[in-house]
């Protein structure tokens, strides 16, 4: 495995809009809004499940070795969109495929979305896709819907070997609205 690249996180600009949802969390996941626009589109049309990839760095201002900095993630594209009507149906799907985990260009897979019309529940099924296929602590499970709700994320926690909901990063130009309602 490469190793973990220095870059600043994206930050609002008078051009760039940040804005955070979901918890606080020292790992930071940033999603580019022309990316959640396109995995929405997706869940306006079928139940379905894929990959996302990106990039982990290390913020730019990274201290020397000793102290605990965690990486970042910039889910920048997605891949593999398979339609399916639950977690275990895209499980079967994965296990049939081959080198699944590979990406181009040095992408790395930064775990999966599932998307549907209305905003999909959590699971117990998800949980078993994501320990057996994306259990990397910085692997992603994106809820992503059709009807204006604000996707969420979850991670595995260490320390409990459960899905918790993650704070998210959406990344897109100030005079685009976002793709989804705060309400």
């Amino acid at each position: 495995m490469n190793p973990i690249q220095k870059k600043s996180p994206p930050a609002t600009t008078d051009e760039i809009l940040v804005t955070h949802l979901g918890p606080e969390q020292p790992r930071r996941i940033y999603l580019f809004a022309d990316v959640l626009e396109e995995l929405i589109y997706h869940a306006s049309q079928r139940k379905a499940h894929g990959m996302l990839t990106g990039h982990r760095y290390l913020p730019q201002d990274t201290p020397e070795p000793g102290s605990e900095v965690f990486p970042y993630i910039e889910i920048t594209a997605f891949k593999e969109i398979y339609p399916a009507e639950d977690a275990i149906e895209y499980a079967h799907h994965l296990r049939k495929m081959r080198d699944f985990r590979d990406a181009d260009d040095g992408e790395i897979i930064l775990g999966t979305v599932s998307m549907a019309a209305e905003m999909p529940e959590l699971m117990l099924e998800d949980l078993l896709v994501q320990r057996t296929y994306f259990a990397d602590a910085d692997q992603v499970l994106l809820f992503v819907s059709a009807d204006k709700k604000p996707p969420k994320v979850f991670r595995l926690d260490p320390d409990t070997d459960m899905l918790t909901e993650a704070g998210l990063e959406i990344v897109g130009l100030k005079e685009s609205p976002l793709p989804f309602d705060f309400s």
